[in-house]
């Protein structure tokens, strides 16, 4: 049953996803979610929706994850977490009036997410605090570049909570 709300989850440009990434090279970030998803003693939500702002065309993959994971990922499929990736062609970015950012976007999602680990997340008050564990890939020859010298990106994720699976 879903609750009828939305609510989004982005990452903050000059935050995260700062690093120079080469080709098949992976940034993981861990994006604090809305209490409200974390209602119930659980933290799970439908994604709904997708996208990126981008100061380079590229070719991404976003990744997700149910808990932090330790790198390199566990061969151990039982305690990996993974919950899905999507890819978005360097082509399919598109600018406005050929200058600016490039946008990409994936709508019409249904996919169950939910943080596993989000009683290990604490606020300072000590309240669970549910995070979106990512990872973007870079799958473009041309490097992404690190924030400091305009490589900048930012990523949005729409959620639903759930009422329970």
């Amino acid at each position: 049953m879903q609750s009828g709300q939305v609510f989004t989850v982005a990452s903050v440009n000059g935050v995260h996803f700062t690093d120079g990434l080469l080709q098949n090279a992976i940034e993981y970030e861990h994006l604090v979610m809305p209490s409200a998803i974390a209602g119930g003693g659980t933290c799970a939500a439908r994604l709904r929706s997708v996208r990126i702002w981008s100061s380079q065309q590229l070719a991404w993959d976003v990744w997700l994850f149910d808990r932090e994971l330790p790198w390199p990922v566990s061969p151990d499929p039982n305690i990996d977490g993974f919950r899905g990736y999507w890819e978005f062609d360097a082509a399919g970015g598109k600018q406005i009036a050929g200058a600016g950012l490039y946008y990409y976007m994936i709508w019409g999602l249904d996919v169950d997410y939910e943080d596993t680990d989000f009683l290990q997340h604490t606020t300072p008050g000590g309240d669970p605090e549910p995070r979106l564990h990512v990872g973007l890939i870079n799958r473009s020859q041309t490097k992404k570049e690190p924030y400091a010298i305009g490589g900048h990106v930012r990523v949005a994720f729409v959620f639903e909570p759930t009422l329970g699976w």
